[in-house]
């Protein structure tokens, strides 16, 4: 008869998630979104441009917006980055 207590199963480590606008995302993702919503209010992108997929997924948080395909922070935009 086999007494030895049972070795636990591993459990995968959550990542630690935030809440960016009131959507959850990883932490390294919501530092890669504030920084691109600060180089957008600085209109740095021309020099550093954001990414097409954060891009999509700020104006889908509704923070930023495209004129004549430049990115510009909306009113939301705005609160975000005057929170932080």
């Amino acid at each position: 008869m086999n007494t030895r207590p049972k070795t636990p199963t591993a459990r995968p480590i959550p990542t630690r998630c935030v809440s960016f606008d009131n959507a959850r995302v990883d932490v390294d993702t919501a530092i890669r979104l504030r920084w691109a919503l600060r180089d957008i209010k600085g209109k740095r992108t021309k020099l550093m441009p954001v990414s097409p997929d954060d891009v999509r997924t700020l104006v889908e948080l509704g923070l930023i917006e495209m004129r004549d395909d430049v990115p510009v922070l909306t009113n939301e935009g705005e609160r975000a980055l005057d929170w932080s």
